[in-house]
């Protein structure tokens, strides 16, 4: 795995810990498959559902805290209780990067 994808793993973990499903590596393999180069799994396993799930959901957050952060609920020093690598994450990709050192201050 290159170091982009291990990076997005343990960031999609972090959306996981709720969900006791194991994801093998032919689970990552199939989700990084997919959503790097678009070939569809033959057969979904629980795993692979899990990842897409957790990626969904991510990609959630990320436009919920955008609308928080332009309405004035969810300020970017609220980024102080997730992990660097999360706010990292959310900082490169919210408002397309544009305040990823406003943000990094935070984490």
């Amino acid at each position: 795995m290159t170091k982009k994808q291990l990076k997005e793993l343990k960031c999609l973990n972090y959306f996981i810990h709720e969900d006791k499903t194991k994801i093998t590596n032919e689970d990552v393999k199939m989700f990084f498959d997919y959503s790097e180069r678009g070939v569809k799994p033959k057969e979904v396993t629980k795993g692979y559902q899990l990842l897409v799930d957790r990626k969904r959901r991510r990609d959630i957050h990320i436009g919920m805290y955008e609308e928080g952060n332009l309405d004035g609920t969810f300020p970017y020093c609220e980024f102080k209780a997730f992990p660097k690598f999360v706010v990292e994450y959310f900082a490169k990709n919210m408002f397309e990067g544009i305040d990823y050192n406003i943000i990094m201050k935070y984490e």
